[in-house]
């Protein structure tokens, strides 16, 4: 359970690093853009690197949101 508890604690982390970095997507949008990338993962057997790549994901996502408008 220690495991799912640092997860969650690093996805938090996630969460705040993307809002500061992206200020003009309101902070919903961007919990709901981390949230559905960790569900993509979520069946991922290796855990490790999951919170690194959701913040890519996240961050790619959020930066063709903010080109686009």
């Amino acid at each position: 359970m220690r495991h799912a508890d640092d997860e969650v604690r690093v996805l938090e982390e996630v969460l705040h690093r993307l809002a500061a970095r992206f200020p003009g997507v309101p902070a919903e949008v961007v919990s709901g853009i981390v949230q559905t990338e960790r569900q993509r993962l979520d069946d991922r057997p290796i855990r490790e690197f999951m919170p690194l790549l959701v913040e890519r994901a996240s961050a790619e996502r959020l930066r063709r949101r903010t080109v686009d408008g």
